[in-house]
């Protein structure tokens, strides 16, 4: 019996900074964020009031038995608590709504991405290839949602464009449900 396991683990911020050990929360709708979750240092160069830091991570193996490949996948969203941050004084339940926002992407876009795995051939030779392919296509796409949501929303400077967004990210994770 031929046993073999290849593990790779991917960690993209929303800063592109690669994570490996750091804290991090994992997405859980029955537990939303709470400013003593953030515990960062202000960033000094920006006048934002918060800023939060999540990503996806995508953990890929394969075992070989009997001349047969087998996979195994996890895709997780997560929040980085000593990357976020905020400027005490500044914040209000408003603000933090809007960062929860930006967690709640980061979910819709993890539930792309198992979606997007589901999809592919797991028989095709170049199967990793694909799943890694499709990792870097879905980070693009929730990169350039994130920047979208700040952009239409003005880091949370417009009331009216911010329950539009958080409404858009609601459907999207009930849309996407079956792909928890």
């Amino acid at each position: 019996m031929k046993f073999s396991t290849l593990f790779v683990v991917f960690f993209l911020l929303l800063s592109s900074n690669l994570m490996s050990q750091e804290e991090k929360m994992k997405w859980d709708e029955s537990r939303l964020l709470t400013w003593k979750d953030f515990r960062g240092t202000p960033d000094k160069s920006t006048d934002y009031v918060a800023s939060t830091h999540s990503g996806i991570s995508l953990s890929f193996g394969s075992k070989t038995e009997n001349g047969k490949v087998s996979y195994t996948i996890e895709v997780g969203s997560y929040f980085y608590p000593e990357k976020s941050w905020y400027r005490p004084g500044n914040i209000s339940a408003y603000i933090l709504k809007h960062e929860q926002t930006h967690f709640d992407i980061s979910e819709v876009y993890a539930r792309k991405l198992r979606k997007k795995i589901a999809e592919l051939d797991q028989t095709a030779p170049d199967f990793k290839e694909k799943v890694a392919q499709v990792y870097s296509e879905n980070e693009y796409e929730r990169t350039i949602f994130q920047a979208d949501f700040d952009i239409e929303t003005g880091h949370s400077n417009f009331p009216e464009f911010e329950r539009e967004w958080e409404q858009k990210v609601a459907d999207l994770l009930i849309e996407l449900n079956d792909w928890k």
